[in-house]
């Protein structure tokens, strides 16, 4: 199966060595050859295009079966999110017309649930823009999903909470670097999942989803803030930094006060972590800052 994957970064050359691993043939979508020794070490072929201009599938050695848009813009500014979320994704759809193409996974974010006072989500929940990224994710999703109407696609679309892993963690590089929780963070729900089990979500709606399915992807147990900081305490033997002054509340764009619930992933698709909570996530990561420092957060919501 040849596999193109547009935005081959965090999680995309994850997601390449393991395809690549399984016997397919992956190509790799960069702006740039930076990091090109990367992709072919694991496995996967470098193509270099700018998938928001016209024309650039033509870079393509060979027809493309399987099609994973995980790109992330390069900044947050609103100019990124219009390139990325907006004009890639349509070109994307656009220029893959002439290819067979028979899966198509569309990572999209659970940072688009309108959900804010630390209620369940399911995929039928109601959706809210309140931020420019979001009103471009909802949009992305939209342009996704609407290509199985000129196209013999099976697009998916995956809603991905928080990554962390391999190194990278926005929450756990609070807990070491600060800043600390301010007093309105400690009850506020987030939801987490492991770099590697996003990976895997990916593969098995490339072989299972139906067309036109919607995902969460996410780990089995929200967790409120402050319970995650006491833990990394007692795991750490180190106090969590000080947190910010009463009214002074530190929150990532998108992020909500919410929990996401995966039961449908799991139930229609079979999928099923390989670390089920914050804990055995984490815990594989302190092993890993016991030979290393921890890096700045994921590029993910």
């Amino acid at each position: 199966m040849n596999t193109l994957i547009v935005g081959c970064g965090y999680l995309g050359t994850a997601l390449g060595e393991e395809l690549a691993r399984r016997g397919h043939t992956v190509w790799g979508m960069r702006r740039s050859a930076d990091g090109d020794a990367v992709l072919t070490g694991a496995g996967i072929r470098p193509v270099h295009a700018d998938v928001t201009r016209p024309g650039w599938s033509g870079v393509l050695p060979e027809p493309v079966h399987w099609v994973v848009y995980c790109a992330a813009p390069a900044s947050g500014d609103p100019a990124g999110y219009a390139a990325v979320y907006g004009a890639g994704v349509r070109r994307v759809v656009e220029e893959l017309l002439g290819h067979p193409v028979r899966r198509a996974v569309y990572t999209s974010s659970t940072g688009v649930y309108a959900e804010a006072r630390g209620g369940w989500v399911t995929e039928e929940s109601a959706t809210a823009a309140f931020e420019e990224k979001g009103q471009w994710l909802l949009a992305a999703e939209r342009t996704w999903l609407e290509a199985a109407q000129s196209a013999a696609w099976r697009p998916v679309v995956l809603r991905v909470s928080g990554m962390y892993g391999a190194g990278r963690g926005y929450y756990i590089r609070r807990f070491f670097e600060g800043p600390g929780l301010g007093p309105e963070e400690a009850d506020r729900w987030i939801n987490q999942v492991h770099r590697d089990d996003v990976v895997t979500a990916v593969i098995c709606a490339l072989e299972h989803a139906e067309p036109g399915a919607v995902y969460n992807v996410t780990d089995d147990e929200p967790v409120q803030l402050g319970r995650l900081f006491a833990w990394l305490e007692e795991r750490t033997g180190r106090p969590a930094p000080a947190g910010g002054a009463p009214g002074e509340v530190r929150r990532r764009p998108g992020s909500g006060n919410k929990r996401v619930s995966n039961a449908r992933i799991k139930t229609e698709l079979g999928w099923r972590p390989r670390y089920p909570t914050f804990r055995e996530g984490y815990e594989a990561e302190l092993i890993r800052l016991k030979r290393t420092r921890p890096v700045p957060s994921d590029e993910h919501t």
